[in-house]
């Protein structure tokens, strides 16, 4: 026997059958399956839980490498330098031990000749000694043996005498003038030998210059160079890590945010950034259902018009999602002058959770509505999107501001998200 005939005469009665939409049935079926739904804070809980921990692991496994890969760094530089500083003392430690002795020749020769010249000096001052000597007695014997008022003539000067100066008058006759008998008149007049004066002076042999010439000596050895801490190299060290913290908003075409972050700089030019934003994104717009249904690939009435009659047409959907992000970056800074820095970053907004927000018209029995502010939640994708940024910051003592185009490229397709590109970030940062 065929069913096919059985099949069709259902199908012919049920055809004209018309269900009658009651109130109260819907009812029935909401508390139903309200009381068999997981309460939305469990799943909002969990899934934040979950997203947070992965974020944690993630930037503590990049943390921790990073500091791993420093300091492995580090420590073959100090090897290094410790191996190239050992090799240079040894060869420094020779040079030293040939200018030693180099040095030891030379203090032995300038001791000699320091010996010569006292002994040169001695003979010198005892020559001066005995000369003063005999011209002190030639002089006594000279003066001793002559008359103070008539000096030698072959001292005179002409016109003079022992006793005056000699000149005549107009008649012819020898006036003879006295001599003025003081010190200074007797030796002006008296033509005493140059000789004679060796008296008068002081000799003195001063050998000051010399010695000081001679025991001048340079004993400046070679120093060699400090090599133990080696050329200057960019090193992490968890001395150089401090924090930051701060405020910022995020704008571009398709998205407005704000949020806070907290910046850990692993030196003064490598830093990871991590926070928390709130997103609002672009409104997005639909004539009707049906062209909803096909950007977002789920059924507009079941989500959001349950209640709305199967034959009203909805038409005007306008859809607002936002968005609880947990913002990555990991950045580098290039000090210019006057306290400005250059910085690229590059990262990633992890999407934790959101909610969509929609408005729309429906027509039933020829009358026109609205409803407004349908909210449903969004089931978010965590890694769906990767940002390059390059900007500058001004820094004034603690605080800094800083601005920084960014583009952002999308990863992964989302249906709570269309649009992605250029865009900017401004932040407020306090340094601890």
């Amino acid at each position: 026997m065929k069913t096919d005939q059985f099949d069709d005469s259902i199908k012919k009665k049920l055809d004209g059958i018309q269900p009658t939409f009651r109130e109260e049935d819907w009812d029935k079926f909401q508390a139903f399956a309200q009381a068999h739904q997981v309460p939305y804070w469990k799943v909002l809980v969990s899934k934040q839980a979950m997203y947070i921990a992965a974020s944690i692991t993630i930037v503590s496994l990049l943390f921790t490498t990073l500091t791993q890969y420093y300091a492995k760094k580090d420590l073959q530089q100090q090897l290094i330098s410790v191996t190239e500083t050992k090799d240079s003392l040894l060869v420094e430690k020779e040079m030293l031990a040939q200018q030693v002795e180099q040095q030891e020749q030379k203090n032995a020769e300038l001791a000699l000749a320091l010996g010569a010249s006292q002994n040169q000096e001695k003979h010198l001052k005892a020559s001066v000694q005995r000369l003063n000597a005999e011209k002190h007695q030639a002089t006594e014997a000279d003066f001793g043996s002559g008359d103070w008022e008539v000096a030698h003539q072959g001292s005179l000067y002409k016109g003079q005498t022992g006793i005056g100066n000699t000149e005549r008058d107009s008649q012819g006759n020898l006036i003879i003038n006295k001599a003025d008998e003081s010190e200074e008149s007797i030796v002006k007049n008296l033509a005493i030998p140059d000789w004679r004066r060796l008296k008068s002076k002081t000799w003195k042999l001063d050998s000051a210059d010399t010695k000081a010439q001679i025991s001048k000596t340079d004993f400046s050895y070679y120093e060699p160079e400090d090599t133990t801490q080696g050329p200057q190299r960019m090193r992490f060290s968890l001395a150089d890590a401090y924090v930051r913290a701060g405020v910022g908003g995020v704008v571009s075409s398709a998205q407005l945010g704000v949020g806070a972050h907290v910046e850990l700089f692993l030196d003064k030019r490598l830093s990871i950034t991590a926070g928390i934003q709130y997103s609002q994104l672009a409104v997005q717009r639909y004539p009707n259902d049906d062209h909803f249904k096909m950007r977002n690939d789920f059924d507009f009435r079941v989500k959001f018009a349950p209640k709305i009659p199967f034959g009203a047409p909805i038409k005007n959907i306008a859809e607002q999602s936002t968005l609880v992000q947990v913002p990555i970056r990991i950045g580098y800074y290039l000090p210019l002058k006057s306290d400005f820095y250059v910085l690229g970053k590059v990262g990633t907004d992890l999407d934790i959770s959101g909610t969509r927000r929609v408005d729309f018209d429906f027509r039933d029995k020829n009358i026109e509505q609205t409803i407004n502010n349908v909210n449903s939640s969004i089931e978010t994708k965590l890694f769906n999107n990767y940002l390059v940024s390059l900007g500058i910051e001004k820094r004034f003592n603690n605080f800094s501001v800083q601005l920084t185009p960014t583009y952002t490229f999308e990863q992964k397709s989302v249906n709570y998200r269309k649009e992605y590109g250029l865009g900017g970030e401004l932040k407020l940062n306090y340094t601890f």
